[in-house]
């Protein structure tokens, strides 16, 4: 039973050498090119392995994946996956603006349903559609990666189902920000405090975001123009958030709903712990905030009306790259619930 093991083992890794040689001659009529600098393959009785040296993936519209060292593996006792590893700094550009950087990836393949999982134990994404952050890095992160199974505008092209156990945020330099009230609420201290500059002030007493969980399908959409239908890898579709939940110390937070590939749509968000969250604040601020007029304000009454603020909110709120909507909403809800 071992030889028969082995020797099936073996037929597999042939014929998957011979896919992969063939595999860049039909990513190129797709658009996408495919190199590497060296392929080798290991012969070994408990699991064999094709090693490819510097990949290579480009793509259409500035999409780019590059690596050191990538491992692809068959063993006898997983007849029906492949398991893969990539060694080193790996590169993964999936815009002109959106990228990223991570260590060393392990995972494990199956070809029958085309469904890969991967983990890494730190990754980091640049370019986020969020105004004041520059990067994130996501610390003990795994994903499962599941393909579209249907084609036409509105069905999936890709789905993604990610963990990471701590978020790890890195603020932009403080920008100057007009002064943006919610509509129906005269706050202009709300505003002030809610702007890019203060928020980062706020944010950073509190313990980074843990817990993330993160399900989004990528839809196919249309060419509003020739009404040619396109696939999601032309920048046309839509991200269907399934669920985004994590925790910010005291406070657990749990999104719903639609965005466009540039960050633009409406969110269903869920925010419970809005008075722990309030009071892990004021215990945690510094000397510094404390004097400051405005904070001093703020602080003063919501340590003394903390019992009056909601301890859960459920509410809908606009997302673009620019708008700070939702922080003046929070803050309108505090500080209005405070006085």
């Amino acid at each position: 039973m071992l030889l028969a093991a082995i020797g099936a083992d073996t037929w597999r890794l042939v014929r998957l050498d011979r896919q992969l040689a063939a595999l860049p001659s039909e990513l190129d009529s797709r658009g996408w090119h495919l190199t590497w600098q060296e392929k080798r393959v290991l012969w070994r009785p408990w699991g064999s392995q094709i090693v490819f040296t510097r990949p290579i993936l480009a793509g259409p519209q500035s999409r780019l994946w590059a690596g050191v060292q990538l491992s692809i593996a068959t063993s006898p006792v997983h007849p029906f996956s492949l398991s893969f590893t990539a060694e080193g700094t790996q590169i993964v550009r999936l815009s002109e603006t959106l990228s990223l950087t991570t260590g060393a990836l392990h995972g494990r393949f199956i070809p029958s349903t085309r469904i890969a999982t991967l983990a890494s134990e730190t990754v980091t994404v640049t370019g986020v559609p969020i105004e004041g952050i520059e990067a994130l890095s996501l610390q003990t992160l795994t994903a499962r990666l599941i393909p579209g199974t249907q084609s036409g505008p509105g069905s999936s092209a890709w789905a993604v189902d990610l963990r990471a156990q701590t978020v790890l945020p890195q603020f932009a330099p403080d920008v100057a920000a007009p002064d943006q009230t919610l509509p129906g609420h005269a706050l202009p201290d709300a505003a002030v405090i809610a702007s890019p500059g203060r928020l980062k002030a706020l944010l950073a007493l509190l313990p980074p975001p843990r817990d993330l969980h993160l399900i989004v399908t990528a839809l196919n959409g249309d060419d509003p123009e020739s009404g040619a239908q396109l696939t999601h890898d032309m920048g046309n579709g839509r991200y269907l958030i399934q669920a985004a939940s994590f925790s910010l110390g005291p406070l657990t937070c749990i999104a719903r709903g639609t965005l466009s590939h540039e960050g633009e749509g409406t969110l269903w968000a869920q925010l419970t712990g809005l008075q722990g969250f309030v009071r892990y604040g004021i215990a945690h601020a510094p000397e510094s905030l404390r004097i400051d007029p405005e904070y001093a304000r703020l602080f003063k009454a919501l340590d003394e009306q903390t019992a009056r603020i909601p301890d859960q909110l459920d509410l809908p709120f606009p997302v673009s790259r620019h708008d700070i909507s939702l922080q003046n909403h929070i803050f309108a809800i505090l500080t209005g619930h405070s006085r």
